[in-house]
């Protein structure tokens, strides 16, 4: 799973990214931790959310893979 925080639109610039290698439980639900993962880009520390709106898009990638 990837998990991107977007800044201004939805699709608008990427001011953070991470991916995630969560295990579902037995409904297919995850728990996913914004400070735990992979950081791809960015800094969660030093976003000014001051500079709004943002956005948060969650991609799936059923195969596993890394497309």
């Amino acid at each position: 799973m990837r998990m991107t925080i977007q800044q201004g639109s939805i699709g608008g610039k990427t001011v953070y990214q991470k991916t995630f290698s969560p295990t579902t439980n037995a409904y297919g639900l995850v728990n996913l931790e914004i400070g735990s993962g992979t950081v791809v880009s960015g800094n969660f520390a030093t976003i000014d959310w001051a500079n709004g709106p943002y956005f948060i898009e969650t991609a799936v990638d059923v195969t596993g893979g890394t497309s």
